[in-house]
């Protein structure tokens, strides 16, 4: 088994990204069921503005799900211990 050696601030980079991009991911979750209730009882009338709400909560989600590519760069920056000697 290989051993990953990084420095401290990549892995304290690396956990405050993943808490950060974890709270934006429930406060999205969190909004989007809030837009869904809305509509589902009529507080929001099907139609553009319900669309546009709809949208605007997918597209947040799409992109609180790119962390895993960021976090994947990130983590390409780590060195193991044969590469950090060559």
């Amino acid at each position: 088994m290989k051993k990953i050696i990084i420095a401290p601030e990549l892995h304290d980079a690396l956990e405050n990204y993943s808490c950060k991009m974890e709270q934006l991911k429930n406060l999205i979750d969190f909004i989007n069921d809030w837009v869904w209730e809305q509509v589902s009882i009529g507080n929001i009338e099907e139609g553009k503005t319900a669309d546009k709400l709809r949208c605007l909560t997918d597209n947040l989600s799409d992109l609180s799900h790119l962390r895993d590519s960021e976090l994947s760069a990130i983590v390409d920056n780590v060195r193991s211990p044969e590469a950090a000697t060559d």
